[in-house]
């Protein structure tokens, strides 16, 4: 997917548009690989799908097969990611290259 722009906002704005289940913003967990932790069935049980390490506000695509849009708090202080985007980018282009 191609990346997509970070929007920058205030936290009012955020939650005012992040209110209820068909909102266009929220919030995602992501695990140490950097995918989001998703709710799924395991045993009868709904459990997540891995173990997260930092929470990301997001925006819902505008259009159909757009990428999310991370979402950046203007007024609110910000946190390093705690995971190595560059060493999961190599580990993935590694298993592209192996693939192929």
């Amino acid at each position: 997917a191609t990346p997509s722009e970070i929007y920058e906002l205030t936290q009012s704005v955020y939650s005012a548009n992040s209110k209820g289940d068909y909102a266009p913003c929220k919030t995602v967990e992501i695990g140490e690989d950097g995918e989001i932790i998703q709710m799924k069935w395991h045993k009868m049980e709904r459990v997540k799908s891995g173990v997260p390490v930092a929470r990301v506000r997001v925006r819902n695509a505008s259009g159909f097969y757009q990428p999310r849009r991370v979402l950046v708090i203007t007024d609110k202080p910000q946190k390093p990611l705690p995971i190595d985007l560059n060493q999961i980018e190599t580990a993935e282009a590694a298993e592209m290259k192996a693939v192929a």
